[in-house]
């Protein structure tokens, strides 16, 4: 955890976490992605793409998917906004729920019907495929929003949504 010096009023040093950093935003195609390496549950991490305006990156396209492939690093683990909930069935995209056109399997996934039913990017012999996994795995991720002009409103001078910008949380 990451902490900064606050001296009080009565002269007594404080600690404080640094709990919402801003993140760096790539914009590719009239879309923002970023890469958390944060490890989360499938679940957590569409809650947390959601607090910045997004929701897990939906690879929707070949374009897009070698485009969140080059964001990925050395990760070899990242959840995207696909999973097979609730019918366990049919694997689709989320927010808005929309059929899986487009595919990137790993040629052995997905593996586990019964009891994997989210998807992520996995580093396999293949590269970086999707695989499924169980949701409450704790794994970084990837977030995608909608480019936005606005100006981020927690910040004092008004840094473009996006760019870094820190908030001390208390």
């Amino acid at each position: 955890m990451h902490f900064i010096f606050y001296r009080a009023t009565f002269s007594a040093l404080a600690f404080i976490p640094l709990c919402c950093l801003g993140l760096e935003w790539n914009t590719y195609k009239g879309m923002e992605y970023v890469l958390v390496t944060t490890k989360m549950t499938w679940i957590e991490a569409q809650r947390y793409c959601s607090n910045f305006g997004g929701v897990l990156a939906q690879p929707e396209t070949a374009d897009i998917n070698n485009y969140l492939k080059s964001l990925t690093d050395k990760t070899t683990w990242l959840w995207i906004g696909a999973s097979n909930l609730p019918d366990k069935k049919t694997w689709e995209w989320h927010n808005p729920i929309k059929p899986i056109k487009f595919s990137d399997w790993q040629s052995s996934e997905p593996s586990h019907p019964n009891s994997e039913h989210c998807m992520v990017y996995w580093k396999s012999n293949e590269g970086f495929k999707w695989g499924d996994l169980q949701c409450t795995s704790r794994k970084g991720f990837l977030c995608q929003r909608t480019k936005s002009s606005e100006k981020d409103s927690s910040c004092s001078d008004k840094k473009p949504v996006g760019q870094k910008c820190m908030t001390i949380c208390l």
